[in-house]
C-alpha cells in the first residue's frame, strides 16, 4: 500500500524538478539575451567605424554576417546600408536600395523610415527618376489616411519637388515667413531650402547671403558641409 508520505515526498521532488527546470531555462534565455546584445554593440560600433571610414567592402562584409542576419532585424540593416551610402555618396548603391524597397511589402512606418532617409539625398542630386519613385511610394503609403500628420508629410513633400525639382519660386513667400515664423536650427533649414531654391532660379547674390548665414550660424556639422560644398559652387 503507497503511503501518503510517499506521494508527498513524489509531488515535491516532482515540483523541484520543474523549478530546476524553469531556473535553467531562465539561465540560458539570459545568457543569449546577454551574448546577443554584446554581438549587436560590437556590430553596430564596427559598422559605425566603417561608416565614418567610407570603407564600404567592410560594411558590406558586416551586413552580410550571419550574426547580423540572424539577431539584427532587417530592417535595421537595410536602414544602416542607406545611411552608409547617401552619407558617403554611393549613388549607385543607394539607387539598387531603391529599387529593392520600393516593392516590399512591409511595416509601413519603416518604409515610411527609408524614404524619409533616401528621398533628401535624390532631391539633392536632382535626380527625377528616383525623386519621383520615392514620391510616389510616399504618396501610396499615405493616400488612405486623413489624419493632420500624413497631410502635413504631403505638403511637406510638395514644398521639397517644388523647391529642389520645379524651380518654383512663388515659393519665395512661404519661405521666407517660415524663416521669421522660427529660429535656431530650424530656421536655418528654411534659409537652406530657400538658398537652394535661389540657386535653381539662378539668383546667385541672394544665395550666396544664405548660405553665408547658414554655414556661420548653425551646430549641425554635416548641413555646415554640405552648404559649405554648395558655397564653393558659387562664384
Amino acid at each position: 500500500m503507497i503511503s501518503v508520505s510517499s506521494v508527498q515526498e513524489y509531488h515535491t521532488s516532482t515540483n523541484m524538478q520543474y523549478v530546476l527546470t524553469f531556473i535553467g531555462l531562465m539561465a540560458i534565455y539570459f545568457i543569449f539575451r546577454l551574448i546577443k546584445a554584446r554581438i549587436i554593440n560590437k556590430t553596430s560600433a564596427e559598422m559605425y567605424k566603417a561608416l565614418v571610414d567610407d570603407n564600404i567592402v567592410e560594411f558590406d562584409r558586416l551586413c552580410n554576417k550571419k550574426t547580423t542576419k540572424f539577431l539584427i532585424p532587417p530592417f535595421n540593416v537595410v536602414y544602416s546600408q542607406f545611411n552608409f551610402n547617401t552619407l558617403n555618396d554611393h549613388e549607385e548603391q543607394a539607387r539598387k536600395l531603391v529599387d529593392y524597397v520600393c516593392p516590399l511589402k512591409i511595416n509601413a512606418k519603416e518604409k515610411m523610415a527609408l524614404f524619409n532617409l533616401a528621398l533628401p539625398y535624390f532631391l539633392d542630386k536632382q535626380d527625377k527618376e528616383y525623386v519621383a519613385m520615392i514620391s510616389k511610394g510616399i504618396r501610396e503609403l499615405l493616400s488612405r489616411k486623413d489624419d493632420n500628420q500624413s497631410k502635413l508629410i504631403l505638403r511637406e513633400l510638395d514644398l521639397l519637388l517644388d523647391i529642389y525639382m520645379n524651380a518654383n519660386i512663388e515659393r519665395e513667400p512661404e519661405l521666407k515667413a517660415l524663416i521669421e515664423e522660427t529660429s535656431g536650427e530650424v530656421a536655418n533649414i528654411h534659409k537652406q531650402r530657400l538658398a537652394i531654391l535661389y540657386m535653381n532660379t539662378h539668383r546667385t547674390e541672394e544665395a550666396k547671403t544664405l548660405l553665408d548665414e547658414v554655414i556661420a550660424e548653425t551646430q549641425n556639422e554635416l548641413m555646415k558641409k554640405k552648404m559649405q560644398e554648395k558655397r564653393a559652387l558659387l562664384k
